[in-house]
């Protein structure tokens, strides 16, 4: 808890999730959208982060976007979700919150981005550096498939 997700999914996306330092400001799921665009089939060029207008519905394009986007070979429109986080504990000990974070990784094709605090003060007892190590490395033998 408090190790910043929610404030790269809000600096990286169009999502917009609540943001205050303290554990546990993340109560559900927020989704957001990059677009990705490919100079080719296989080398990641540039990301452009949509501005939703006033509809939610269109994306604004200026004349500098529109400029990029025309050197580019295509685009790829990317969901990006904000979750709760997890502590170290059993699956039987989890919140309904840390379940369906567990879920949505587990049903879709996901990558996944993994955010640590090294300073240690992450706010939760349950959140020392050890902790967030010994998560990650259940977290990656439970999705071992997906890109990290």
């Amino acid at each position: 808890p408090n190790v910043g997700k929610s404030s790269i999914v809000r600096a990286i996306s169009s999502a917009t999730p609540e943001v205050s330092n303290y554990p546990f400001t993340t109560r559900g799921m927020t989704l957001g959208h990059v677009e990705v665009f490919w100079e080719d089939q296989s080398t990641t060029a540039a990301a452009v982060i949509p501005e939703i207008g006033d509809k939610r519905s269109k994306w604004k394009k200026d004349a500098t976007t529109e400029s990029m986007i025309q050197s580019y070979a295509f685009s790829q429109l990317c969901q990006v979700m904000d979750s709760p986080g997890l502590l170290v504990r059993a699956d039987n000990e989890r919140n309904e919150m840390e379940a369906l974070t567990l879920a949505a990784m587990q049903h879709l094709p996901t990558a996944v981005m993994y955010v640590m605090d090294l300073s240690g003060g992450a706010g939760d007892k349950c959140s020392s550096i050890e902790d967030q190590l010994q998560l990650r490395r259940e977290v990656r033998t439970r999705f071992p498939r997906r890109p990290w």
